[in-house]
């Protein structure tokens, strides 16, 4: 049987069962109900179907220049039985939607006709091909991907870009570009966003902080050959806690971490919404946009030196004077005092001044110091990072005083590390370290050849006792010299620090040579003899063995 709509007609429900149903070019077949296309049946639509119910076809659906129109009141569900729509037009009532329940394809368009109207595809592929177009989409008009279902722009193709009009829930919209540059294989690009952002790309921890709660997962169909731009988008309301829109970036997580660097930190697109692009990407995965160190790799790194200064060789550990007075600042010294801090480190800040006192006296904090990952081949430094230092030399984190220090937002690797100190003399260590997320520990105290020896007429390191070494002590005026005479030599500092010899300074100052929370140039204990004694006369020098 064969059933011809060749002007527009209405029907309350349609079930066509084993017929043929055909819809002539500038016919409009309107249902008030459903459509289902079962049994052997056949839908020829060369017009327009438009239905308020469902549309169910597990039978034959062809079309030429065929358009299948949702609208009406409640939502739609959609069962196209791996048929190719030519215009699918989601036209529902306001707040009103079409849910897939299988793949879906379009031919020609998907168009967003009416306000505040989405497709729900779950689990299933919403599929258009690479000549179609979508429109009429926008923050009340999109595709929710609620599922493992994604939005797929079919054989995207060099020098093309396509708008994926996706979110996460029917009220978060996070729409992506991709633009397929030159080398670009042509595949078919799929886009899905799910919201939250996890510790594990899709799995692990749900991070809170530094983070737009959105994660962008983009596939391929064939594996390899890709590269493309990806600009991403997000409100206001979808960034968490001290999300930092100046200073954001996009990740991807390559299956084992997400792949953070450093320099690629730049400032969010727009206002509201926000963007970010990513540029010449070959991967697909899984994407995140964030600040601060949320998805940065840290290599965790623990280095042991003694401070000469303040070293006490009876209980063979640093004294802690400066930290009893109450004179460790909660803030990090470095970056006020002009150091140029690498990467993201910089302004770290202890929450608690109880974290200065430790449960056992050899694990109480001393002061603080700066970390740096150094590159294995220049010998620059990559990445810093302000910890603080114990009284048996253990650099340690500043967030809790007693976990190992994490340096953010460089790739595993081999590097060099190096300490400084605000008035010692800086090491760095003599070999590489293979540096990731497992901790890897340097002892300079074991040994002088654990510090790089530059040849500079003196050694990298002091003999603070026999067979124990520490960084020298005494710059004063940091110029990585120490010197007692001759020009900016340390005690004319010591001296400029004072204001004359017969002051005295009780506070947090790098004219404390010996650590004992006063600053002096007379009497005992005073700082001018502690620095005769590190030079061992007053005609000697020592140069520093980190020279950058």
């Amino acid at each position: 049987m064969a059933l011809f709509v060749c002007t527009d007609t209405n029907a309350q429900l349609l079930s066509n069962k084993g017929a043929t149903l055909t819809i002539e070019p500038g016919a409009t077949l309107f249902v008030e109900g459903g459509v289902e296309n079962i049994d052997g049946g056949t839908i020829d639509n060369q017009g327009k179907i438009e239905l308020e119910g469902d549309f169910e076809n597990s039978a034959t659906y062809t079309g030429t220049g065929d358009t299948v129109t949702f609208s009406g009141a409640a939502d739609a569900t959609m069962t196209s039985g791996g048929a190719t729509i030519g215009v699918l037009e989601i036209a529902k009532d306001g707040g009103d939607n079409v849910i897939l329940a299988d793949n879906a394809s379009v031919g020609e368009e998907l168009v967003f006709g009416s306000d505040n109207t989405k497709v729900i595809i779950g689990d299933n592929d919403l599929a258009v091909d690479n000549n179609a177009t979508v429109t009429g989409y926008d923050d009340n008009n999109y595709v929710v991907t609620n599922g493992t279902g994604s939005l797929v722009k079919e054989a995207l193709a060099s020098g093309a870009s396509f708008t994926y009009p996706v979110g996460a829930t029917d009220d978060t919209y996070n729409p992506t570009e991709i633009t397929a540059n030159g080398g670009h294989t042509a595949d078919d690009m799929g886009v899905r966003v799910t919201p939250g952002v996890y510790a594990d790309g899709m799995s692990g921890d749900s991070l809170e902080t530094d983070v737009v709660h959105a994660s962008w997962i983009v596939s391929e169909a064939v594996a390899g050959g890709s590269n493309y731009d990806m600009t991403s988008s997000w409100y206001m309301s979808d960034e968490g806690v001290n999300f930092d829109e100046s200073l954001s970036h996009m990740s991807r997580h390559d299956g084992n971490d997400w792949d953070t660097e450093i320099d690629d930190f730049a400032p969010a697109n727009g206002g509201n919404p926000n963007s970010y692009t990513r540029s010449g990407e070959t991967e697909v995965g899984v994407f995140a946009v964030h600040s601060g160190t949320a998805l940065t790799n840290s290599l965790v790194v623990g280095p042991r030196i003694f401070l000469q200064g303040g070293y006490d060789d009876v209980t063979g550990l640093i004294r802690d004077d400066i930290r009893a007075a109450g004179y460790i600042p909660m803030e990090e010294p470095y970056t006020l005092a002009g150091y140029n801090h690498k990467g993201l480190g910089g302004g770290e800040m202890v929450n608690d001044p109880a974290i200065f006192n430790q449960l056992n006296d050899e694990d109480d904090i001393v002061d603080w110091v700066v970390v740096e990952v150094r590159d294995a081949t220049e010998d620059t430094v990559v990445a810093s990072k302000s910890a603080l230092i114990n009284r048996a030399g253990y650099v340690v984190s500043y967030i809790d005083g007693t976990s190992s220090v994490k340096v953010d937002g460089i790739t595993d690797g081999s590097y060099y590390v190096a300490v400084k100190h605000r008035n010692h003399l800086a090491v760095r260590s003599s070999g590489t370290l293979v540096l990731d997320e497992t901790l890897e520990t340097w002892d300079f105290t074991s040994a002088m050849a654990q510090a790089n020896d530059i040849g500079n007429g003196n050694t990298p390191m002091a003999e603070v006792e026999a067979n124990v070494f520490g960084m020298w002590g005494g710059d004063v005026n940091g110029n990585n010299s120490i010197t007692y005479v001759g020009g900016a030599n340390d005690k004319q500092a010591l001296l400029t620090i004072l204001g004359g010899a017969g002051s005295q300074i009780d506070d947090y100052d790098s004219g404390d040579i010996n650590m004992n929370a006063t600053v002096t140039y007379v009497g005992g204990g005073n700082d001018k003899q502690a620095l005769l004694t590190i030079l061992g006369g007053a005609g000697s020098q020592i140069d520093g063995h980190v020279t950058n």
